[in-house]
């Protein structure tokens, strides 16, 4: 966080822990202009937008008035029919009543985040700052040069200085700053408040309309995230601690196992082989051994070996022990096993060692792993399945081409999983003369999905195609991992070489000490129970950031029916979490973590 982010010089003073010169750099702002002091608070949060709006020239859109309580405003000019964007009587009162009514909403706590699209005269921006204690405002305009226009006459500096004022001009923008302000780990709770005015105006119509399909896309991800998540953080983090024993150092670990398994695969076309319905008839048709590579996952592994077709690898994602259903014997010695970094740790006695590869997903314990140089190949971004990881994974490995087989996005005519899987062998398990086979799987489709659209172009002779909005929204994902550039690099450049050998013991020693001064440092914030996400995530630190998902659990779990509307956001919808409760919260994990520790030395 660059300095000035965490000053308040709105009221005058700072957050303990955070840049000491507030008085100062605001009575230095005094003596400028209007804009000069509006860019000079902009440089220290956002210098790239303060550069910006100094190369750009104000817009003509608007022009300002003086309402009748003495503010100035905006309205639009003659030309567009001189709408006012305000009231031309008491703007900033009817600001301040927008937001007590935000801060008076059921369970009586304002909203984590507040969007608003459209700065006009800045009203509700400060009403918001002013009001609304702990709450992020992300502001969302249509050009720089409106921006520009606005901030040679509103003097938003105070504000801005907060770090809790951020803005966006273009939808991957909005999309981008909100999942860097918004974590619903900390405080959940979102709102956007349109100028609408100026958002309906046809010239800003699409603009703005864009700018909230893509906010609304991000949440939806958040909100996906943060479920599944929250569902199996604190198994994964124990299964990443036991597997970081098996971790190499990267200086020679990557060179070894990952750059083998590259050199074999690159330039070659891979098919990846998922356990969907369709992998059925795609292995029926198979007149002799293929002789393209295949990349399996898990769950599909069984259905090939019992055809005896040898798979050049295996990838596993899951942390549940289910998971290991699907591996009941060792692997050919030919076939590699690619294992997440939390799968569960068994799976890597299933095969020898110089055939295993690890990959982790963007989670920050995998950043930290990497800046102590384990051997861990990074995926360009976290899958949301095992096929998703296997397309990126053959990508990564160098393949010219990369097919897929197996992934239905559904179940067609009903169907779950192809024949020869290990679900199959629970059916047979569980069939009785009254309940056979298929019950096992009507059981698991038809309470969870419903017919398809699809299903309108059968011929009445066919049977319907049953999907979920999850499963349809991975036919798209892993469609987007098979275009990705084969070429991308394995971990971020930004990563400083290890200065040893990596060593699990030495850096989840080194992590617990970590975790003990980040836990001083929220000590040091004092009482306040809205402290804003930007400040605790700087005090947090890359080592605090690490746990994130474990405080996920603490929330309500969103309901499976939940379905977003046109102009709804997913929200787990729960009460701040207080600087005490985080605090809580890392004490157990500390706690955890060294239970896991002794148990695995307890174990080896």
């Amino acid at each position: 966080m660059v300095p000035g982010l965490l000053l308040l010089g709105n009221i005058g003073g700072v957050y303990p822990g955070s840049p000491g010169k507030a008085p100062e750099t605001c009575r230095g702002l005094l003596s400028m202009t209007t804009l000069l002091r509006n860019i000079a608070a902009l440089e220290t949060v956002s210098p790239e937008l303060a550069t910006q709006l100094l190369q750009e020239s104000p817009s003509d859109e608007l022009a300002t008035l003086t309402t009748r309580d003495g503010h100035r405003s905006f309205r639009l000019t003659d030309s567009d029919g001189g709408k006012a964007l305000h009231s031309r009587y008491a703007p900033m009162r009817e600001a301040e009543k927008i937001a007590d009514s935000l801060n008076t909403r059921a369970g009586n706590s304002a909203p984590a985040t507040l969007i608003l699209l459209g700065l006009g005269g800045g009203f509700l921006a400060h009403a918001g700052i002013q009001r609304l204690s702990g709450t992020t405002i992300l502001v969302v305009e249509r050009s720089p040069q409106v921006l520009r226009r606005i901030l040679q006459e509103v003097d938003l500096s105070r504000e801005i200085l907060t770090g809790r004022l951020f803005f966006a001009l273009d939808p991957a923008e909005a999309a981008t700053t909100l999942e860097m302000i918004h974590v619903p780990a900390i405080r959940d709770g979102l709102q956007t408040i349109p100028l609408q005015a100026w958002t309906d105006h046809p010239r800003n119509r699409d603009h703005f309309r864009a700018c909230l399909a893509a906010i609304q896309k991000k949440l939806q991800a958040l909100a996906q995230d943060t479920l599944t998540i929250g569902t199996f953080s604190r198994r994964w983090l124990s299964h990443t601690l036991h597997n970081s024993y098996r971790f190499h150092s990267s200086s020679r670990g990557t060179s070894s196992s990952w750059e083998r398994l590259r050199r074999s695969t690159a330039g070659e076309q891979l098919v990846v082989l998922a356990a969907g319905p369709s992998l059925e008839p795609w292995l029926d048709t198979l007149t002799s051994l293929p002789r393209t590579k295949l990349l399996a996952t898990d769950t599909a592994l069984p259905a090939l070996l019992q055809r005896g077709i040898i798979p050049a690898g295996v990838v596993l994602l899951d942390p549940q022990t289910w998971s290991l259903l699907h591996l009941r014997q060792t692997l050919p010695e030919e076939t590699w096993l690619l294992a997440d970094a939390g799968a569960a740790p068994a799976a890597a006695c299933r095969t020898t060692g110089d055939h295993l590869v690890w990959y982790c997903g963007n989670h920050p314990l995998h950043h930290l792993l990497l800046r102590a140089g384990a051997s861990v190949t990074p995926l360009p971004y976290p899958p949301e399945s095992v096929t998703e990881a296997a397309v990126l994974l053959a990508r990564l490995l160098g393949a010219s081409r990369v097919e897929v087989a197996g992934s239905d996005g559904g179940f067609p005519r009903g169907k779950t999983y192809c024949r020869g899987t290990y679900h199959y062998h629970l059916a047979h398990r569980s069939s009785r003369r009254l309940l056979p086979e298929e019950h096992f799987f009507a059981h698991r489709v038809y309470p969870a999905a419903t017919p398809s659209p699809r299903s309108r172009d059968h011929t009445p002779r066919d049977r319907p195609f049953f999907s979920t909005p999850a499963m349809a929204s991975r036919t798209g994902r892993i469609a987007r991992a098979r275009n990705i550039s084969r070429d991308l690099p394995l971990a971020s450049p930004a990563l400083p070489s290890p200065p040893e050998e990596f060593s699990a013991h030495r850096f989840w020693k080194l992590h617990l000490r970590e975790l003990a001064t980040v836990i001083e440092r929220l000590q040091a914030l004092g009482r306040e129970a809205t402290i804003p996400a930007p400040v605790l995530l700087e005090a947090l630190g890359h080592h605090g950031r690490a746990h994130l998902p474990l405080l996920l659990r603490r929330q309500r779990p969103l309901p499976e029916e939940h379905h977003l509307r046109p102009d709804s956001f997913p929200t787990l919808d729960h009460p701040a979490l207080s600087r005490s409760s985080i605090v809580e919260e890392l004490e157990k994990i500390r706690g955890f973590i060294l239970e896991e520790s002794n148990r695995y030395s307890l174990m080896r």
